[in-house]
């Protein structure tokens, strides 16, 4: 990019390359007028030198938007402004490119304040705005801008190359766990331990993984951020593993029984009976899907498509998957969907302090089996195990069953079973569900 002066007026230009030109109408370049040179003011300052600063910015969007590089979230309108300041060559630069991202986080804070029911004018209101997970996050995109953060990603190769005694396959694993959670927290400095609660809380709920296998990830996140520790890039006085809690094990004589195909029906009647719309909802899904309740309580408007809906967030290849949608459940499946308003399936207002949504859920199903008089060994995950129950009865072989609810299957049974993890095979399958008041 850079300034023409035709006369006493300046020009900005930008060439852009030939495979970028179909995203700008075809022309060959931007240009755009600056306004007439100032009496008084040397070039490169004042007013035209504004102008230019903001359009080239605008323009670096433009770019990066048609080269497929998104701006769409704060974070990435912050890793893209930092791109920016890294090429700047003064500091008025500098400051205009800051200041467009101030203006942004500006708007952003009060419109979420505004959302709130707030006024973005009350310092109350601006705080507690401030305090929570949106206003955190414009927090750390500023942050970010500035360089103040991180990026895991960016250390792994040098932390499994320090890893001089481990072996290659130790190695594997060892990136895999700490990709798998740079997937959903991109920064060192988000090695914290509400983040570390909210991932170990996923293992259990979603992907049903033991304690050992939860123990060996643990410490090899460890690892890493001890990597982080000694090359200076986290706080060594911060141990973010410490008090991580672990989903209680069920004591012998405790194993979850499963609910008769009558009792199933029984309870979710009584769900709608008593008003409890969100159980009832949870019920009518974990009926048809076998799914667990932290997947069901993850699906939003998105995850449902015309015959099959999408089960994410489980970090095996096996726990993400597509369950088909049963004729019976298709009508209540779209006025839930509905009802949603393109949000979550399954209302929840309640939150545990990691995020986690299905804890309210559950409580609430604990209370209606009370209600009804089932015991403690009756939960919601008896339902994923009528739903198998059911299948099987219906002559349904077990793998198949395992690749539907998104147990982990061996390689080889997986490849011997293949057909049955096509969407029309599951189709059939699913087909054969019956529920009965008998």
């Amino acid at each position: 990019m850079y300034k023409v002066k035709r006369g006493n007026v300046w020009y900005a230009r930008h060439d852009l390359p030939e495979a970028l030109r179909p995203h700008f109408g075809g022309r060959a370049r931007l240009q755009a007028k600056l306004g007439k040179s100032e009496r008084g003011v040397r070039d490169g300052e004042g007013s035209v030198e504004r102008k230019y600063l903001a359009l080239k910015i605008i323009w670096d969007r433009q770019i990066a938007e048609a080269e497929g590089r998104s701006t769409e979230s704060i974070i990435e309108t912050a890793e893209f402004i930092r791109a920016l300041l890294e090429r700047a060559v003064s500091e008025q630069e500098k400051r205009a490119i800051l200041g467009l991202l101030r203006d942004e986080l500006s708007e952003r804070q009060a419109a979420g304040i505004e959302r709130a029911g707030g006024n973005y004018l009350n310092l109350e209101h601006a705080k507690a705005f401030d305090a929570s997970p949106e206003g955190q996050k414009l927090s750390q995109a500023w942050g970010i801008a500035q360089g103040k953060f991180t990026k895991i990603d960016a250390h792994i190769e040098p932390w499994i190359a320090s890893l001089k005694r481990d072996k290659d396959r130790t190695k594997k694993m060892k990136r895999s766990t700490v990709e798998g959670f740079a997937k959903e927290y991109l920064y060192i400095e988000e090695i914290t331990r509400r983040n570390i609660q909210m991932w170990v809380n996923k293992f259990y709920a979603i992907d049903d993984l033991e304690r050992p296998s939860v123990d060996r990830k643990l410490s090899e996140l460890r690892s890493f951020r001890g990597y982080c520790e000694r090359e200076g890039l986290a706080d060594v006085e911060y141990n973010p593993f410490k008090d991580i809690k672990h989903a209680k094990l069920r004591k012998s004589g405790e194993a979850r029984e499963a609910f008769s195909s009558a009792q199933v029906l029984q309870l979710r009647h009584e769900a709608e009976k008593q008003g409890k719309k969100a159980v009832a909802n949870a019920i009518w899904l974990g009926m048809y899907t076998g799914a667990r309740l932290g997947e069901i309580c993850a699906l939003q408007a998105g995850h449902v498509f015309a015959n099959y809906i999408q089960i994410e967030g489980g970090k095996t290849r096996s726990a993400r998957r597509q369950i088909p949608i049963h004729p019976v459940l298709a009508p209540v499946l779209k006025k839930i969907v509905k009802a949603s308003k393109g949000g979550y399936l399954i209302e929840s207002s309640a939150e545990n302090q990691y995020g986690d949504r299905s804890p309210a859920i559950s409580k609430a199903f604990a209370h209606l089996c009370d209600s009804m008089g089932f015991g403690r060994e009756y939960v919601f995950h008896s339902i994923r195990a009528t739903f198998m129950t059911e299948l099987s009865k219906a002559g349904v072989e077990d793998i198949p069953i395992q690749i539907l609810v998104g147990h982990a299957v061996n390689s080889t049974m997986r490849k011997h079973y293949v057909k049955h993890t096509e969407i029309s095979a599951k189709m059939k399958i699913i087909m054969k569900l019956r529920y009965s008041e008998r």
